[in-house]
């Protein structure tokens, strides 16, 4: 409690050397007390792998708990088989805990801890956060720390969950308030909405908006996984590309984002979460709904023809021509 400067990385924390048992701690690694600068896990990915512990992965409690980074670590896998899958070995509670709350005795929350980063902006540095009990990772108190770039699913509750208490609606704008106005962990930050997907021969194409604070930056970050959350959430499986957005009067913002496809992508399903991005990374929404790129897509089907009559009807002696009348029928 309240170290500063420390490094944590290249340990097996919860588990055996090998990867196959586990040898539990109550938590595995614990950030309190007005800890700061400490790092878990390295941006040259030697990471950690946090895995089998009673309780959470990571905790970072108490004000003063700030600047902080967790990257590069596996935190609920084991390791990898031979061909290279993940071998799943779960943390009983959270992967990452960010609270004001330091241990299940506490009665009353104290403020929570502020700039902590949970993997990094671009991916380069991103945790693999999957299979333990409960979220991959919980903002039950603080603000302004920022989750990104990290693998994320598979939890047995949502994958990013800010005040502890399952999905947190966006707030639209009120009569007499701007959009995103509530307050709450991470100023309960808004979501991104994906309203399409679209492949081409080697890229993909996602179409969105964001509705929040006027007048201000956001990192929209999308990921790709095989399922969604049963909640209709979405998941970070695989963290595909992000794109920078700002927000007009109104506090709305779309987004067009186009990412090359180099490898076969772990499923159908699309998400994306928001962090804003005006002089440094500071809070992270949780991940937006689902949305299913698999999903069949309205048509329109007819007949092209040079109606040359102009009755409106198909008759057998009007040749089909391309770039003429198009009729629907």
């Amino acid at each position: 409690a309240g170290g500063r400067s420390n490094f944590i990385y290249d340990n097996h924390i919860g588990v055996d050397v090998t990867g196959q048992f586990a040898i539990p701690n109550g938590i595995g690694v614990m950030l309190a007390g007005g800890a700061e600068f400490n790092r878990i896990g390295a941006d040259d990915g030697r990471g950690n792998i946090i895995s089998g512990n009673a309780l959470h992965g990571v905790l970072i409690t108490d004000a003063g708990t700030d600047f902080n980074r967790v990257e590069a670590n596996l935190i609920g896998v084991a390791g990898f088989t031979a061909d290279g899958d993940l071998l799943p070995l779960c943390n009983g509670g959270s992967g990452v805990r960010i609270d004001g709350i330091n241990n299940a005795l506490t009665l009353f929350a104290t403020p929570g801890p502020a700039r902590n980063t949970i993997g990094e902006s671009g991916g380069f540095s991103g945790n693999t956060i999957a299979f333990n009990a409960r979220d991959g990772v919980t903002v039950a108190h603080g603000q302004a720390n920022s989750i990104l770039g990290n693998s994320i699913f598979e939890n047995g509750l949502l994958g990013i969950d800010l005040n502890a208490d399952g999905p947190t609606p966006n707030d639209g704008p009120g009569p007499n308030s701007p959009p995103d106005a509530d307050t709450g962990p991470n100023q309960l930050q808004n979501f991104p909405i994906i309203t399409g997907v679209f492949f081409g021969r080697a890229s993909v194409t996602i179409n969105g908006f964001i509705q929040s604070v006027p007048g201000t930056g956001y990192e929209i970050e999308f990921f790709n996984s095989a399922a969604a959350d049963p909640t209709g959430f979405g998941e970070g499986e695989r963290f595909v590309g992000s794109t920078f957005v700002n927000t007009d009067a109104t506090g709305t913002a779309t987004f067009t984002a186009t990412f090359p496809i180099f490898a076969a992508l772990p499923g159908a399903i699309w998400t994306a979460t928001a962090t804003t991005a005006d002089d440094g990374f500071f809070e992270t929404s949780e991940f937006g709904p689902a949305f299913d790129s698999d999903r069949p897509e309205g048509s329109i089907h007819g007949t092209k023809w040079d109606d040359l009559d102009g009755d409106g009807e198909f008759d057998d002696n009007e040749p089909g021509l391309p770039g003429v009348i198009i009729y629907l029928d």
